[in-house]
């Protein structure tokens, strides 16, 4: 779905609840004042910081049964009438368990992949870029560069728990290989390596030998 440059952009909505519920409503294609509106927000306010509502002792649940039943037959949702009320959510939501209103359970979707960013994941791995390069270049985790990598078919699924031991042998190669007198470039092309995990790796060789000297 394109982004309208007049859409409020869901990512600056604070409240996690708040910003679900909006996407919801934004991907069957409604636009957002009625979406503020069956929300019971405005358009700017959705963008508020959310405000603290610790719960109060001193007032019982019941207390809030009339607004919470009353609010739900105005078609708001359980995060609209936790704000009118501030009071959390989860207090809206016991509430109808006690008025005996349906509390619907919306199934997260699972969230589409950025194929734009799968393919420039993928050219910058193969133009020789570590993956660490490449978080650091689109602003991304590490753990995200994985996931488009083997997506994109450049790069073989490695089990977190195995990344330390596949990355120490890798290195171990990789210095033996340099040790020979091959320069960078030439390692990586008999290792079949990117050109930047090499020079990583003889990298972080280099400062642990350093290292390694300066405490002898």
């Amino acid at each position: 779905m394109s982004t309208d440059r007049n859409m409020l952009d869901t990512s600056t909505i604070t409240d996690p609840e708040l910003r679900e519920e909006w996407q919801h409503f934004r991907q069957i294609g409604w636009p957002d004042d009625r979406i503020a509106a069956r929300l019971g927000v405005s358009v700017v306010g959705a963008t508020a910081p959310v405000a603290s509502a610790p719960p109060n002792p001193k007032v019982p649940r019941s207390a809030y049964y009339d607004a919470v039943a009353d609010l739900h037959a105005r078609g708001l949702g359980t995060s609209a009438i936790a704000r009118q009320l501030s009071v959390r959510p989860n207090m809206v939501t016991l509430c109808k368990k006690d008025l005996g209103i349906q509390v619907s359970s919306r199934p997260r979707r699972p969230q589409q992949p950025n194929l734009a960013v799968r393919q420039r994941v993928a050219e910058l791995y193969e133009s020789g870029m570590s993956c660490a390069a490449i978080a650091n270049r689109l602003g991304i985790a590490l753990s995200a560069v994985w996931r488009h990598k083997v997506a994109a078919g450049v790069g073989e699924y490695i089990p977190q728990q195995d990344r330390s031991a596949v990355a120490a042998e890798r290195r171990a190669r990789v210095v033996s290989a340099h040790a020979t007198g091959l320069s960078a470039p030439q390692v990586a092309n008999l290792l079949g390596l990117p050109l930047g995990t090499v020079k990583s790796d003889l990298r972080r060789a280099r400062r642990i030998d350093e290292a390694t000297a300066r405490s002898a």
